[in-house]
């Protein structure tokens, strides 16, 4: 390669890895790699602060501490299926708890699961720095994974040398590679020469979901030789996902100083810069340079094989008494895209939790995999169209939607795919469906009329479609175009699936 087109090339890599670094989503259509500025962000900002403990009641219990049970237990259920939601909601309405209420709470580590996962949650919540020995004893012991997971982030967030120990004791010795995973991203909080060690070690984990949040929180340590070390753990690392990871965490920890060594060992392999360029296409406006035939975004179209060995995504479902699984199954991919990638995904009943059955896209029991392997993009809870207020159809919070049948399809844009309202005065954040100002990026689409002039949905955005169901007026089993290529470009991002474009 010549020195023009070495240039070239690093100039294009750097835009791509500016790109996965700045999480950007829409923007101009980019340039052509020959006019591209040999740019880099600046490193990424260090994760917020945790939130500040809590601090125990003055006096004593009018009860005894077994009063705290029921509210243990719905604490500890919210925070095995994720329910982030109903988190929010029960530490608000935290019961008072006293100064002596500690040491049943503590005792119920070694309880039922839920009673247990919830008592780790309020150990952390209110700072109990004598309690990280009781929850040292729950990772070394045989207590379930899923306990030992939010046990994990309890120590994480309690710090300190007891709780350092316990994670570095996980990340060395446990058996199960997503707890050694999880030990590892929270050992990026604990500054210090054996955290940093056991880091450096963990890069060479047999499992590649542990080297890469051992990059990432190696990332978070201030050491003069981490660069050095994600560049030398990048020479050896076989898959060009990890290698991904070890290069975001080289640039995050080096910055501009050692840009040239990371372009080099970018360039150097075809492999990691194919998968850049591909993170890049899955986030930019590629998706509008193509000529789309109208049959693209209608139902019905071949389905896109899963390969063996791929992950497969996870909706959990609350369904209450006014829905089964296979009817939610049968909503969700009778629209388009999504019945292409029937088998790219898995259901999990929340009711049954912590069961590890799994059902099919049809609502066919499909075997018992472990949690973390379906761990929920989306979590969907049915309710009742009398329980929501007047005019509320359903409602979502990051990747929590509570849904009626009515909005169930809807909510899911917002859930899975990040997609913004279509209906006037709806959601305020940017996304790929809106636009603030014209032309819009989908304009290719207008001039092949597979869509109209863009509409304006109110004061601020401009919309696709009014045919879609984040407008809440759906063409038939179908989301507009503009929300069907971003619903591809997450499934690439989340399951590996193969981009159209």
């Amino acid at each position: 390669m010549n020195k023009t087109l070495l240039r070239v090339a690093a100039a294009g890599a750097v835009l791509l890895f500016a790109a996965i670094l700045l999480h950007s989503f829409r923007g101009a259509p980019p340039p052509s790699r020959r006019d591209v500025p040999l740019e880099l962000p600046a490193p990424a900002p260090p994760p917020a602060p945790a939130e500040k403990p809590r601090i125990a009641e003055p006096g004593r219990a009018a009860a005894s501490p077994e009063r705290l049970l029921p509210f243990l237990e719905a604490l500890g259920r919210a925070r095995l299926v994720r329910d982030r939601r109903t988190q929010e909601e029960l530490r608000r309405r935290c019961p008072p708890i006293f100064e002596e209420d500690f040491e049943w709470i503590r005792s119920r580590l070694r309880g039922e699961l839920m009673g247990a996962a919830g008592a780790a949650e309020l150990i952390a919540a209110f700072g109990r720095q004598d309690a990280v020995g009781d929850l040292a004893a729950v990772l070394s012991g045989a207590a379930s994974p899923l306990l030992k997971d939010v046990v994990i982030d309890a120590l994480g967030s309690l710090g300190g040398d007891g709780a350092a120990a316990a994670l570095i004791g996980v990340v060395r010795n446990d058996a199960d590679e997503g707890l050694r995973a999880r030990a590892a991203a929270a050992m990026g909080g604990f500054a210090g020469p054996e955290a940093y060690a056991v880091l450096s070690a963990a890069l060479r984990d047999p499992s590649s979901i542990v080297r890469s949040a051992a990059a990432a929180a190696l990332a978070r340590l201030p050491s003069r030789e981490t660069v050095d070390r994600l560049l030398w753990a990048l020479s050896g690392e076989p898959d060009p996902r990890v290698q991904a990871e070890f290069a975001i965490g080289a640039w995050v920890a080096g910055g501009e100083a050692r840009r040239e060594e990371i372009i080099r060992a970018i360039v150097d392999r075809p492999a990691l810069l194919a998968l850049i360029q591909d993170r890049r296409r899955a986030r930019d406006d590629s998706r509008y340079e193509r000529d789309w035939p109208r049959s693209f975004f209608e139902p019905g179209q071949p389905a896109i094989p899963h390969p063996p060995g791929a992950r497969r995504i996870g909706i959990i479902v609350e369904t209450g008494p006014t829905v089964t699984l296979p009817e939610v199954a049968a909503r969700i991919f009778a629209a388009a895209p999504l019945d292409r990638y029937r088998d790219w995904f898995r259901f999990r009943r929340a009711e049954e939790f912590p069961s590890p059955r799994s059902y099919d896209s049809f609502g066919a029991v499909a075997g018992d995999v472990p949690y973390d392997d379906l761990d929920g993009s989306v979590f969907l809870r049915y309710r009742d169209p009398k329980l929501f207020e007047p005019g509320v159809l359903g409602y979502t919070k990051g990747c929590e939607a509570v849904v009626s049948d009515v909005s169930m399809l809807h909510e899911f844009g917002h859930a899975f795919a990040r997609l913004a309202d279509e209906y006037p005065d709806g959601s305020s954040f940017d996304a790929a469906n809106v636009v603030r100002q014209m032309p819009a990026p989908w304009e290719r689409l207008v001039r092949a009329s597979t869509l109209p002039e863009p509409l304006r949905r109110d004061k601020t955005f401009f919309i696709p479609s009014g045919d879609c169901h984040l407008a809440n007026r759906p063409a038939p089993t179908r989301f507009c175009p503009v929300c069907q290529l971003e619903i591809h470009a997450r499934m690439a991002e989340l399951a590996g699936a193969p981009l159209p474009w």
